[in-house]
């Protein structure tokens, strides 16, 4: 029978659980110890409790890949990595703010052209989708986590009639917690939309590369939760870690498949409780009707229009 030198402290009492690093739930953390010894790891090694609502586990194979010298029989000792720093927050005031003068938003117009007003007025308060100064009529994706704290804000420019991008003469590409100057600002991003994962819900996990393919995707089908990883490497372990014995289904852009199919493997060996799957709308398209760099939103919007022309 093989045994483990490092192992989670048996229940014994309430004094033998800790406050949670990650959630800051008390008397929910669970921390390894040396069997050896009888002594813990450092603050930060363990397993919090709540597995869905958290399902933070930092085990002592990712404590000693950050510190190989720490390792029993190394002569060297350094001091350990200090536990990972708690996100900063964009001060809620000028969150608020920006939900004010949706008017003037250019995507918002184009969303007016796509659905009814009551949908549209659905998907900006749901998403809480923002206008910036920084640009004329330019919007602002909020990350917003499931506690309702706001990480950051991504400032994008998008044509009114065409809903891409701008991106001439340059990339209209900006960052709130830039913008504002906030000293020493720790950032952790987390999903566009992450506060849409409720506890407990059974909705599938939808998980697209942009803000704008969610909520034109939320739009045409809101029987899913829909939210964005922010980029083609925006998804991460990192944010990953909410979707805790979720049913995600990944739908990338059209030529990123190969690339998530290859990160769904990675994330199905982290997370064994999550159920993870790709949606291949895109995939199973003909030929003839993909192009290159297509999104989800791409080929609803074409679908939609197609139908009304018959």
């Amino acid at each position: 029978m093989t045994t483990h030198r490092y192992t989670l402290e048996p229940y014994k009492t309430p004094k033998s659980r800790y406050t949670c690093p990650e959630c800051g739930e008390p008397k929910k953390f669970t921390r390894y110890l040396d069997t050896e010894t009888g002594e813990h790891l450092a603050d930060h090694v363990g397993k919090c409790d709540r597995e869905i609502n958290c399902g933070y586990h930092f085990t002592p194979k990712h404590y000693f890949a950050a510190n190989p010298t720490l390792k029993p029989g190394k002569a060297r000792e350094p001091k350990p990595i200090p536990p990972p720093q708690k996100p900063d927050y964009i001060p809620k005031k000028m969150f608020e703010k920006s939900l004010n003068r949706t008017e003037l938003n250019d995507f918002v117009e184009y969303l007016c052209s796509l659905f009814e007003p009551e949908t549209v007025n659905e998907l900006l308060e749901k998403y809480y989708i923002g206008t910036a100064k920084h640009w004329p009529h330019s919007t602002i994706w909020w990350q917003v986590d499931r506690k309702d704290n706001v990480r950051t804000g991504k400032i994008m420019l998008y044509d009114p009639y065409t809903g891409k991008r701008v991106k001439q003469p340059y990339a209209h590409v900006a960052w709130a917690h830039t913008l504002l100057k906030l000293p020493k600002y720790n950032l952790q991003q987390c999903f566009f939309g992450e506060h849409l994962i409720s506890p407990g819900s059974k909705r599938i996990i939808a998980i697209v590369e942009s803000e704008k393919t969610a909520v034109i995707a939320a739009g045409f089908m809101p029987e899913h939760t829909w939210v964005a990883a922010g980029s083609l490497e925006g998804l991460t372990y990192e944010k990953c870690r909410v979707l805790h014995g979720r049913q995600v289904m990944l739908v990338p852009d059209l030529d990123a498949y190969p690339k998530w199919e290859k990160k769904m493997n990675q994330l199905k060996a982290k997370m064994p409780g999550t159920r993870f799957g790709m949606g291949k709308f895109l995939q199973d398209l003909p030929p003839e009707e993909q192009t290159p760099g297509m999104d989800i939103a791409d080929w609803l919007i074409a679908s939609v229009r197609s139908s009304e022309s018959v």
